[in-house]
């Protein structure tokens, strides 16, 4: 079993300096806001902050998976996926 806290809602806890001084893999602004959030500048970054954590997370398990590709363990071996509860971004 493997854990990762790469996309726990503790990475989504930043100074205000970093919306200006932080950039973010995605562009805040092409990010499409589902309708219960609110369209503001300080969302679409965090928004755009945790899908850069995603894109972490996805890197880890990749690596894991040349692993145990590598040690001949991938064709004997079940890969579930589970997400957190949701606690970062609500619904």
């Amino acid at each position: 079993m493997q854990s990762w806290k790469t996309t726990h809602e503790h990475k989504l806890h930043f100074p205000a300096v970093d919306v200006e001084n932080r950039p973010t893999t995605y562009a805040p602004e092409s990010i499409d806001i589902a309708p219960i959030y609110p369209d503001t500048a300080l969302f679409r970054y965090t928004h755009a902050r945790y899908l850069d954590q995603h894109r972490l997370v996805d890197e880890e398990m990749a690596e894991v998976v040349r692993q145990l590709t590598q040690e001949g363990l991938l064709e004997d071996t079940f890969i579930f996926y589970f997400g957190d509860h949701g606690g970062v971004l609500p619904w």
